[in-house]
C-alpha cells in the first residue's frame, strides 16, 4: 500500500511538471552539501538551481515539496545523503530516471560548485560539471546557479552575456486576457493586461494561467524602456493513469489509446468519457474529471458479461428477449446480455405464453426453467330430453361422465364425444375446444323402440303409396286400352259414331291423368323406403354420427 502511495505521488509530480516541459526524462535534485556556507544558504541555492534546470525545458523535475513528502513517508532523511549509492537509493524511492547531487563550497570570496547526474538504473555518472565564481552569495544566487545549470545541461562553458544594469518595465498581455502571472516563480498581483515596474534587466521566466489554460515564455528585459510581451494561452494538459482488472482496451472520448495499464498523456483538464472494453466482459463507461495538481487515476474492475440459459418443458419453445433482435428456441445455453432489466417471453403452439422479468448484473449466471402450460377450454355436456346420459370424450384428453356435466381445463384442440344410454341409439359428435372458451354439447338420444315404431309407420305409408300408385296406373292402362278399342269401333260404326267419338276423347283425356297420378304415388314410396333403410342401418350400427 505504501509503495502504491509513493508511486502515486511521483505521478503527481511528473504530471504537473510535464505541462511545462516537453522532455521525457524524469529527474530529482538532492539538496547540495554546503561547505563553509550555512545549511540555509545551501538549500536556497539548491532551490534556485532546481528552478534553472526547470527553465531549460529538458527534464521533468520532481518538486522539492513532493520529494520531502515521499521521503518522509518512507522514513528517509535527505540530510547526509552525499554518495552516489545514496542518490541511487533516493532515485529508486522517487521513481525517477536520473538524480542530480552535488556540493557548494566557499574559499575566500570564490564560490565553487560541483554537480553530477547519476543514472538510477545503472548507477553510472552521466555528466559532471565544476563551476567557480568570484563574488558574494547574491551573485551566486542570481547568476551562478543559472550558469551551473546551463553548463550541466549543455556540457559547454557559459560565456557570460552582456550584463544589463538597471531596471525596466514589462507590459504583459495574453490571449485571452485576464490571466494570473508568475515571474521567476513569484506570484504577481493583478491580471493581464498588466504592467510590471522595476524588473531587473536581464532574463526572466514568465508563466501565465487562466482557468484550464496556460502559457510560458523566457523573456529578456532591457533597462529603461517598456518591454512589450504577449503570450497566447493554450489548454492545460495532464495525464490519466488507467488500470483495469482484467486488462482491456481503453478509449477516451471515442479515441483508442491502448491496453491497460496505460498512461494517457496530454489530456486537457476537464471531463472526458472513458471506456474500457474486453471481449466477454461488460463495457465500462464513465465520465472522468481530470484536475490539475493531482494524480488523475482510474481503477476499473470489468465484470463478466451476464449469461442466461433458458430451458422449457416441453422443449422447442420460441424465445423472445425484450430489446434483442436475435431469436432463439429452447434449449438455449449461455446467451450473453448486457446488464439491465429484461422480459423473457416463451411461446409454443397450443401453450400459454410464459413471461418472466429478470434483472441481470455483471457476472450473473442465471437459468430459467420454464414449465409451459397448455391452453385450455371447457366443455359443457347437456341432455335435452333424457336425463343421465353417459358420455365418453376422447382426443388430447380422455374422460367419461354423465350429463349434465362441465369438464374444465381441457387442452385446446379437436375432440370426439360419444353419448350413449341403454335402449337408445348412441350419438357421436366432433367438437373443437378453444382457449378460455366454453363449448356446449346438447344431445337428445333416440330410443330403439321409437325407431322401430317409426320404421313400421314408414312401411305402412310406403305400402299405401305403392298400392295407390298401382291402382291409378292400372286405371290409366285400362283407359288407354279402352280408348284404342273404342277408336277401332268408331272407325267402322255408322249409326253411333258420334257417341263412340266422345267416349274415345274422354278416355284419352283421363288416361294420362291416371297414369301420372299413379307414377307420382311411387315417389313417396321410394322416399319412405330409403328412410326405412337408413333407420335400419342406424339400428344395425347402433350410433348416429354428426
Amino acid at each position: 500500500m505504501r509503495k502504491y502511495i509513493f508511486k502515486s505521488i511521483i505521478y503527481l509530480c511528473a504530471i504537473f511538471l510535464h505541462s511545462f516541459s516537453s522532455a521525457q526524462t524524469t529527474l530529482a535534485i538532492l539538496d547540495f552539501e554546503g561547505r563553509n556556507i550555512s545549511q540555509g544558504e545551501a538549500l536556497t541555492l539548491t532551490d534556485r538551481f532546481r528552478n534553472e534546470i526547470i527553465k531549460t525545458n529538458k527534464y521533468i523535475v520532481v518538486e522539492r515539496s513532493a520529494m520531502d513528502e515521499i521521503l518522509k513517508e518512507q522514513g528517509f532523511q535527505q540530510t547526509g545523503c552525499t554518495t552516489n549509492e545514496c542518490a541511487v537509493e533516493v532515485g529508486q524511492l522517487l521513481g525517477v530516471q536520473q538524480m542530480i547531487t552535488g556540493s557548494i563550497g566557499k574559499v575566500g570570496d570564490i564560490f565553487t560548485v560541483s554537480v553530477r547526474i547519476i543514472d538510477i538504473q545503472t548507477g553510472e555518472i552521466l555528466k559532471t560539471t565544476d563551476y567557480d565564481i568570484r563574488g558574494d552569495i547574491s551573485e551566486m544566487l542570481t547568476r551562478g546557479m543559472r550558469e551551473v545549470a546551463l553548463k550541466l545541461v549543455t556540457g559547454k562553458d557559459i560565456v557570460a552575456p552582456s550584463v544589463f544594469y538597471g531596471v525596466g518595465s514589462l507590459y504583459l498581455s495574453t490571449d485571452p486576457q485576464g490571466a494570473s502571472v508568475r515571474i521567476d516563480n513569484r506570484n504577481i498581483d493583478g491580471m493581464t493586461p498588466l504592467t510590471i515596474e522595476n524588473l531587473s534587466a536581464g532574463e526572466h521566466f514568465v508563466q501565465v494561467e487562466k482557468g484550464n489554460s496556460f502559457g510560458k515564455e523566457t523573456i529578456n528585459i532591457e533597462p529603461d524602456i517598456i518591454n512589450r510581451v504577449s503570450i497566447k494561452l493554450g489548454a492545460y494538459t495532464v495525464n490519466l493513469n488507467v488500470f483495469s482488472t482484467p486488462d482491456g482496451e481503453v478509449y477516451v472520448d471515442g479515441k483508442k489509446y491502448g491496453t491497460t495499464p496505460l498512461t494517457i498523456k496530454d489530456l486537457t483538464v476537464g471531463t472526458h468519457r472513458l471506456k474500457v472494453v474486453k471481449t466477454g466482459f461488460v463495457d465500462h463507461i464513465s465520465d472522468v474529471l481530470l484536475e490539475r495538481g493531482k494524480v488523475n487515476k482510474v481503477e476499473v474492475t470489468l465484470d463478466l458479461m451476464p449469461q442466461l440459459s433458458i430451458n422449457s418443458n416441453p422443449t422447442g419453445a420460441n424465445i423472445k428477449i425484450s430489446g434483442q433482435q436475435n431469436k432463439y428456441s429452447t434449449q438455449k445455453k449461455h446467451i450473453e446480455l448486457n446488464p439491465g432489466e429484461y422480459q423473457i417471453t416463451l411461446t409454443k403452439q397450443n401453450f400459454e405464453p410464459y413471461l418472466e422479468n429478470i434483472t441481470l448484473k455483471g457476472g450473473d449466471v442465471k437459468t430459467i426453467d420454464a414449465v409451459l402450460v397448455r391452453k385450455t377450454g371447457l366443455i359443457r355436456v347437456l341432455s335435452t330430453e333424457q336425463p343421465n346420459i353417459n358420455f365418453t370424450l376422447s382426443g388430447l384428453k380422455t374422460t367419461k361422465g354423465i350429463t349434465p356435466q362441465t369438464i374444465n381445463e381441457l387442452p385446446i384442440g379437436k375432440y370426439t364425444i360419444l353419448l350413449h344410454k341403454q335402449g337408445y341409439i348412441s350419438l357421436e359428435k366432433k367438437i373443437n375446444v378453444d382457449w378460455k372458451k366454453t363449448t356446449t354439447v346438447s344431445a337428445s338420444l333416440k330410443s330403439i323402440n321409437a325407431i322401430e315404431k317409426e320404421i313400421s309407420s314408414l312401411k305402412l305409408k310406403r305400402n299405401l303409396w305403392i298400392a295407390g300408385g298401382t291402382v291409378l296406373t292400372g286405371i290409366g292402362g285400362y283407359l288407354r286400352f279402352s280408348a284404342d278399342k273404342h277408336y277401332d269401333e268408331y272407325r267402322s260404326a255408322i249409326s253411333d259414331a258420334g257417341d263412340l267419338h266422345k267416349t274415345v276423347e274422354m278416355e284419352d283425356s283421363i288416361n294420362p291423368i291416371a297414369l301420372g297420378l299413379g307414377g307420382g304415388c311411387f315417389i313417396p314410396s321410394v322416399f319412405y323406403h330409403n328412410k326405412i333403410g337408413q333407420l335400419k342401418n342406424v339400428l344395425e350400427e347402433g350410433v348416429i354420427k354428426e
